[in-house]
């Protein structure tokens, strides 16, 4: 899935449940990851996180079984700034993959 740009924020709930997704990739202009965004996305196994979030709200990425890796255009320094709040242990345990370049 590959979001618009001119989004703030992934609203509650907004792919929650949503077993069909393996990769996303939040455009820059997100600030905000809001609760259970993508709570119960089972296959999701990789997300692009730019540098532009600020914060990932509570249960965001809750039973997010498959998430494995976390692509960051940042260093671990920047990413560590994100407030994640509870409830969000496999991004937080996921691999990270800092200084990220997307393909073009």
């Amino acid at each position: 899935i590959t979001l618009p740009k001119g989004l703030e924020a992934i609203e509650n709930g907004a792919f929650s449940g949503c077993s069909g997704i393996k990769h996303i990739e939040i455009p820059e202009n997100i600030i905000c990851i809001s609760p259970h965004a993508f709570s119960g996305c089972s296959s999701l196994e990789s997300i692009v996180i730019p540098l532009s979030v600020t914060s990932i709200q509570d249960y965001a990425f809750t039973d997010c079984t498959s998430l494995g890796r976390v692509y960051y255009p940042g260093i671990e320094d920047e990413w560590l700034e994100i407030d994640i709040k509870s409830n969000n242990e496999k991004i937080i345990r996921a691999t990270k993959i800092y200084k990220y370049a997307p393909e073009e």
